[in-house]
């Protein structure tokens, strides 16, 4: 298999170079910031702001319902089509599905606060922090909707600029507030709320004035029909995706104590600050498999993904060894010479980076060719046989070695769907819808 370099001349081709230096400048002050806080919180509080990071994903996939995926996907394929009225619907019904989850949660957290306060940030009797971990999960939320508009527009300028622009905001913000988790989360809730607010207003006020001045209760209760049982599977997805690594690093803490958790989270942190320079082109690739299908246009589809995965395999194998040949000196530069005790978990940990590129390659092609919710059931599988793994495991070695498997056999199951499902019986145009 040859791999086709005319596809840098087009659109995606261009989306994705943009998207690229864009990800990797947003990586670097990613880096910044996690030295700022490992130094800044100490081992400890280091170790419960990962928990607090981790689960703070979570909880904002569940508020968003799958609409970080269905509404590029719907949006493009409706653009594809000329279809403005059904691509306003899709819009406003998903904002719609947010809003309504987003306050169920709210209230459901409220309600079950003493269930749930150790779970979510680590440690006991503690009403401010939780409440603000809960505030920062509705920002990541409400980001997420906003990029996700970006993608289904196709206007990855935006989308790379805004991500950008928060993460600034989140990273100046570490200079002038370092030693208070509380007082960060409520800065990087309130500096985020207030960016996707004023650019939704700006970018999306048009389209939400056009749908309600002409209601069209039909288009939107179609909007419904196609969003709620698409978004509702790749929502179990999702929370089954963050929960991958949020639960490690829960099962860490109750079993081996904040401390060594600490020393493990480093080895997923330092694969996390990894993995999104990965993500970014499936971002880019849900948009565009979504418009191709639309016009049926199967070729490019397969031709771009094939050749995206001999690049992702060479690529993430380079940045594993690179990680594992410089292991002490990338610990004291991300981190301080305090977290060095984590290097035997980070040599195990590190070579999930390749499962999860390859992973993080398909999720998006999978979701735009097919209703069925392959990624879903890929992550539950691995998922459940993580925590059996996790369960049978005596030490935090074994924890990083089941994590590492557990990774490959998501990665295993993705590539199969792919090529079993999309190559053998998506070809055919009419087995598609």
């Amino acid at each position: 298999m040859s791999i086709d370099f005319t596809i840098i001349k087009s659109k995606i081709g261009k989306d994705v170079i943009v998207t690229f230096f864009s990800q990797l400048m947003i990586m670097l002050t990613f880096f910044v910031v996690n030295k700022i806080l490992s130094n800044s919180l100490g081992v400890e509080g280091y170790g419960q702001y990962s928990i607090i990071k981790k689960n703070s994903a979570v909880i904002a996939m569940v508020m968003l319902g799958g609409m970080g995926i269905a509404l590029p996907r719907f949006l493009a394929f409706y653009r594809a089509k000329n279809e403005v009225a059904r691509a306003n619907a899709i819009l406003v019904g998903s904002f719609l599905i947010v809003l309504v989850l987003s306050l169920f949660i709210f209230i459901l957290f409220i309600v079950f606060y003493r269930e749930s306060e150790m779970i979510i940030i680590g440690v006991k009797q503690n009403n401010e922090l939780f409440y603000a971990t809960i505030l920062y999960s509705f920002s990541i939320c409400a980001s997420s909707f906003l990029f996700s508009f970006y993608r289904g527009q196709g206007n990855f300028i935006k989308y790379n600029l805004s991500q950008i622009f928060i993460q600034i905001l989140i990273l100046l913000s570490c200079f002038f507030e370092q030693k208070h988790l509380f007082s960060l989360l409520i800065i990087w809730s309130i500096s985020t709320l207030l960016f996707t607010f004023i650019a939704l207003i700006k970018d999306a006020r048009y389209i939400f004035s056009d749908f309600f001045n002409n209601v069209k209760k039909n288009q939107l209760r179609l909007s419904f029909k196609e969003l709620v049982p698409y978004g509702f599977t790749r929502t179990i997805g999702d929370f089954v995706l963050f929960s991958f690594y949020a639960f490690p690093l829960i099962f860490s803490n109750s079993k081996y104590g904040i401390r060594d958790t600490a020393f493990f989270s480093v080895g997923i942190m330092i694969s996390n600050m990894i993995t999104p320079f990965f993500s970014f082109l499936g971002m880019v690739l849900l948009p565009y498999v979504s418009e191709n299908i639309a016009t049926e246009n199967h070729f490019k589809i397969k031709k771009a993904v094939n050749n995206l995965l001999i690049v992702y395999t060479f690529i993430s194998i380079f940045v594993c060894l690179f990680v594992f040949i410089y292991m002490d000196f990338l610990i004291k530069l991300l981190f301080n010479s305090d977290y060095l005790a984590s290097a035997v978990m980070i040599k195990v940990i590190i070579w999930s980076v390749l499962p999860q590129a390859l992973y993080l390659l398909l999720r998006n092609p999978l979701d735009a060719v097919s209703k069925i919710p392959f990624n879903t059931i890929n992550l539950g599988i691995s998922f459940l046989l993580m925590i059996l793994m996790f369960y049978k495991s005596t030490s935090i070695i074994e924890l990083s070695y089941s994590f590492l498997i557990s990774n490959f056999i998501l990665a295993i199951l993705s590539v199969l769907s792919w090529y079993l499902f999309y190559h053998r019986v998506m070809s055919n145009k009419n087995a598609i819808q």
